[in-house]
């Protein structure tokens, strides 16, 4: 006799099979250039990259895990078992390929979930924060609509945060110190300043920048930065 699912695991399968669902879907509509990355915190992540005629896959290593979220020589077993290759190189990710046609977009999302549920213990897809962008070199990146990813607006680490800050800088001819701003998680993004001359720069989660006037005070132009945020992606305070 089979095993009875209990209704909290019927529950959570049905969020992962609409979930990987919308993914497929998603995947389907990336441009070439674009990259989507899902994270899901200490337990890891996965990431797609777009070309015009592939479309590559990665999950997590142990090498960009913590204990206790690293994957046991089982979890990567089942890994390789189900597909996966982990190149030999220090630092690499679990990674594999799939040609940009549909049965390839529905088993790139079928696989990547199966990779998260299983090797990276993620509870649930409401565990996932996702970014991404068309890529254009690092200067002028085009922000992905990820709404139809089921998971809301996703939000930007503070990697692709400072360097969003560092295009703006090349783009209006600003020295290139990026590196000496100190960073805030806010609701709505980043929060850059820089100690030694109160330079300010805030940076949303659909990758918008924009840099504080000098006149007008920190508290001010947070405000009004998170308030045209809100405005420009319908969303209610």
């Amino acid at each position: 006799m089979g095993e009875t699912l209990t209704n909290d695991q019927k529950s959570e399968d049905a969020e992962w099979d609409v979930f990987t669902a919308h993914l497929a879907a998603f995947l389907s509509g990336l441009p070439a250039g674009a990259k989507l990355v899902l994270r899901a915190g200490d337990h890891g992540f996965a990431q797609f990259a777009a070309e015009v005629s592939r479309l590559d896959a990665e999950v997590a290593s142990n090498a960009f895990l913590k204990e206790p979220w690293r994957m046991s020589a089982d979890d990567e077993r089942w890994l390789a078992a189900d597909g996966w290759e982990l190149d030999e190189e220090p630092l690499e990710n679990w990674r594999r390929s799939v040609d940009r046609t549909p049965e390839g977009y529905s088993l790139a999302a079928e696989k990547v979930v199966g990779a998260l549920r299983t090797a990276l213990r993620v509870p649930g897809p409401g565990s996932i924060a996702p970014d991404g962008w068309v890529d254009h070199r690092g200067v002028g990146n085009v922000q992905l609509d990820l709404t139809g990813l089921g998971l809301g607006m996703g939000q930007v680490p503070e990697s692709n945060a400072r360097a969003a800050m560092h295009a703006y800088m090349v783009q209006h001819g600003l020295p290139r110190t990026s590196g000496e701003f100190q960073g805030v998680r806010a609701e709505w993004g980043w929060a850059f300043t820089r100690e030694r001359d109160a330079e300010e720069f805030c940076v949303s989660h659909d990758h918008c920048v924009e840099r504080r006037p000098e006149h007008v005070p920190s508290g001010e132009f947070r405000e009004g930065f998170e308030r045209r945020y809100r405005e420009r992606n319908g969303l209610s305070r």
